[in-house]
Order: C-alpha cells, then sequence, then structure tokens
C-alpha cells in the first residue's frame, strides 16, 4: 500500500492530538525545525506536515495532504465543510474533552439581541462566518486578542467572534456570549473514504473512549463466579477463564467513576490477586 501523508496543526490542537496518535504506536520524528517529520509506527502515513490550522483544509482539497485532524470550524470558515470527506467527529480540544464552539460575545452591560448595521463593527478571528451572519456591518479580521478589543470600547468593536471551550475568560473580562455560531470537534478529514481510514479514525475515537475505562482482572474460586458477576459492572460480558488450580479468572473493563465501588464488590464476593490496568484504545 502507498504510504500516504496526513496533515496536522500547529496550532493549540498540536500537542492534544500528537498525544491521541502517539497512543496508537505512532511517533513522529522531526529534524529541527523542519515543518515535514517522518510518521514511524505504522504503514499507513509516513509523512506529517505541520502547518497553520486555516491552511489544513485547503491542503487538503490541494492534495498536498491524503487527510487532516483539525476543528471543524476551519473547513466552516474555509467554505470547505461540504466538500470534504469527515470520517470522525472527536469530541476533544486544547485543554478539555469537549468540543470548542465559535461564538459572538459583547460586553456585559450590552443588550443580547443582535443588531447588524453599517455602523456596527464587528472583530472577528473568522471573518468569513461573520459575514453569514452580518451582511452589513463592517467585519474586520483578528489574528488575536479578540476579547480585550471589545473590551475597550474605544477600539470601535460592538461584538467579537472567536473560539472558547469553558468561556471563563470571557466571563472574567467582563464579557457574555449571546449565540453560539457552530460547535466544533475536532474532525479526521479525508479527500477519498478508504477502508483504513475508517479504522484509523475509529482507533482514534477509541483513545477517547478508553480514557473513561480500566481493564480489572482478578481471580475467584469458582463457586464465586455467579455471585460476583452479578455485582460488578461491564463494559461488555466480562472474560472468564478456568485456572490450572481449579479457581477462575475474570477480565472486565469497568467505567473509571464505577471502579472504586466495583473493586470492594470483587473483594467482598471473594476475589483477589486484582490488577487494574489503564488501556490504550477501545474499538
Amino acid at each position: 500500500m502507498e504510504k500516504l501523508t496526513i496533515g496536522l496543526s500547529t496550532g493549540s490542537l498540536k500537542i492534544s492530538t500528537l498525544a491521541l496518535i502517539e497512543k496508537l504506536g505512532i511517533k513522529f520524528i522531526v529534524n529541527g525545525r523542519n515543518f515535514v517529520a517522518d510518521v514511524v509506527g505504522n504503514g499507513l502515513f509516513s509523512k506529517a506536515i505541520f502547518m497553520r490550522p486555516n491552511d489544513l483544509p485547503l491542503a487538503l482539497k490541494a492534495g498536498i495532504v491524503d487527510a487532516i485532524i483539525t476543528g471543524y470550524d476551519m473547513l466552516a470558515e474555509s467554505n470547505l465543510e461540504d466538500s470534504l470527506i469527515i470520517i470522525k467527529r472527536l469530541n476533544f480540544s486544547k485543554e478539555s474533552r469537549v468540543p470548542a464552539r465559535v461564538i459572538i460575545f459583547c460586553r456585559q452591560e450590552d443588550s443580547d439581541e443582535i443588531f447588524d448595521s453599517e455602523e456596527i463593527n464587528v472583530t472577528s478571528e473568522y471573518p468569513n462566518l461573520a459575514r453569514r451572519i452580518f451582511r452589513k456591518a463592517g467585519v474586520v479580521f483578528s489574528s488575536g486578542s479578540t476579547e480585550i478589543k471589545v473590551v475597550k470600547e474605544k477600539f470601535g468593536f460592538r461584538y467579537g467572534i472567536g473560539v472558547t471551550e469553558t468561556g471563563r475568560s470571557l466571563k472574567d473580562n467582563g464579557l457574555k456570549i449571546i449565540k453560539t455560531i457552530l460547535v466544533s470537534p475536532v474532525v479526521f478529514a479525508v479527500r477519498k473514504k478508504t477502508e483504513e481510514f475508517e479504522i484509523f479514525g475509529d482507533m482514534i475515537e477509541g483513545v477517547l473512549l478508553a480514557e473513561n475505562y480500566q481493564l480489572v482482572k482478578f481471580n475467584i474460586a469458582s463457586e464465586g463466579v455467579g455471585n460476583v458477576v452479578k455485582v460488578i459492572p461491564s463494559f461488555q460480558s466480562p472474560t472468564i477463564s478456568d485456572l490450572a488450580n481449579g479457581a477462575v479468572a475474570i477480565e472486565t473493563v469497568i467505567a473509571k467513576d464505577e471502579l472504586l465501588d466495583a473493586t470492594i464488590a470483587i473483594k467482598k464476593t471473594g476475589g483477589r490477586n486484582i490488577l487494574i490496568q489503564d488501556i490504550n484504545v477501545a474499538v
């Protein structure tokens, strides 16, 4: 199979994206400040190109890369959300496991109603998305510090458009969200859908899923199996194996928020030699 090139962000998503992919055993080898990396540990991708998030959809459409991982907001801002093939929508962002949102915000004391007139100016990190809403107002591209441009009235902006995960920074700076333009999960997008791409997408999604579970292994006397199976939660049915000494080994996947109660139940029903392990991927 021909090895392919994946496009990845140099922006805020870079660290969290690489951390997810590396859990699949894939490594990125970068020489100095080169924006092209060798990709080892897989037979699908041989190269990765790191570029600005807003350039990734254009690079995919042009065939410079074969696949990208970036925010859905970048596809929408490039007007390519309907032109590229999205294999997976992934719920993570720079600092959390929830998708970011592209929002309109204003000062706390201003009206929640959105006005669109020639007298109004908007500072936006997403000028194309802004113009879908503001047909008359002046839209000025913002490359950063968007919040302060709205906080300080002398800049002349009634509204700002940017991206947020929690909205906490806006509130701390005397601003409020008045509209969510779109929810922006991270997407794995390609030019041409293949079975290999679909499996890779499943595995990335499986890394996120696995963060919520742990693998629990323990031994128990054969007569205790029925009781312990009744009291332990399980992602699916537990795996039960006979041991040479007549006891039974049980493996099960348990949600982290149920782990303590499950371990207590296992101990109380006769479980011993309990091992609890992290899971890299669940597919």
